[in-house]
């Protein structure tokens, strides 16, 4: 069964008050009155503990956090995989760096790491091991195409001195990292983005409240969607039903996406 993460914080409310990534960390809380209330960080037993990110394992009943903790012994900062059912953590994977965004390649060996500041790391799950670096700027974004061929990375200044400078899209071969394309963006900061199941389109959201979309293998902008109030929270391509889903802070927009694959205009 395949879970969203709506669906597993739903799980998770429904039994538990937190829930433990180890022995000092947490994903979300509800308050006195059964909210949902998502957590950037928690403080517990004197940690000051920081959840950047969460990706599902294909096809397996787990998902992996991305976890800094800050207390008297310094900073840790790691990879923890956790069964779902069970909420029973099986491995962690040290990190060096502060980890910010997480993608697990379609194979489920391989993760890419954003660190906090700068530069992305490609994990070698079974060996534990960073075995490839791409020395970039701080990102927002890191994510393998369907077929796990292409790795977009999106977010500050790449080869250049002022690493926040700019937004960039960048493409690279995610088996060598060779540069595909790199292409600016947008003065705003990169939101969301999400690939089409077919690995032929990228939309992404930016704090301009517009949806950019792309075209996965040149980098070519197709068209921007205007009109969504709010940050986008949700992106997501349905291929399937040819639609396109945003959910912003204050309303849900759905874009019938056919015309994409006639080379044609998406109408609002």
């Amino acid at each position: 069964m395949r879970f969203s993460k709506a669906i597993l914080l739903l799980m998770i409310i429904a039994s538990l008050q937190y829930v433990k990534v180890s022995n000092a960390q947490a994903i979300i809380s509800t308050d006195n009155a059964g909210q949902l209330e998502q957590l950037e960080h928690i403080e517990f037993e004197g940690v000051l503990v920081f959840v950047q990110d969460i990706e599902f394992v294909e096809g397996t009943p787990a998902f992996i956090t991305a976890v800094t903790s800050l207390g008297a012994g310094g900073e840790t900062n790691k990879l923890v995989f956790t069964e779902l059912y069970r909420m029973r953590e099986f491995l962690e994977i040290q990190l060096e760096f502060a980890p910010y965004v997480i993608s697990l390649h379609p194979n489920n060996r391989i993760l890419a790491v954003g660190y906090q500041f700068e530069n992305v790391g490609l994990v070698d799950i079974k060996s534990q091991e960073v075995f490839k670096t791409l020395e970039i700027g701080q990102t927002s974004y890191v994510g393998f195409s369907p077929d796990g061929e292409q790795l977009i990375v999106a977010g500050g200044c790449f080869d250049c001195d002022d690493l926040s400078a700019e937004n960039i899209i960048a493409s690279y071969s995610s088996d060598n990292l060779e540069l595909q394309y790199a292409i600016p963006a947008t003065d705003e900061e990169f939101v969301i983005m999400d690939y089409s199941d077919d690995g032929r389109f990228i939309a992404y959201a930016t704090n301009d409240e517009d949806v950019h979309i792309l075209d996965a293998s040149t980098g070519e902008e197709l068209q921007i969607l205007e009109g969504v109030r709010g940050k986008t929270a949700i992106i997501k391509f349905h291929t399937a039903s040819e639609t396109l889903s945003v959910l912003a802070t204050n309303q849900i927009r759905m874009w019938d996406i056919a015309p994409l694959y006639r080379n044609e205009a998406i109408t609002e």
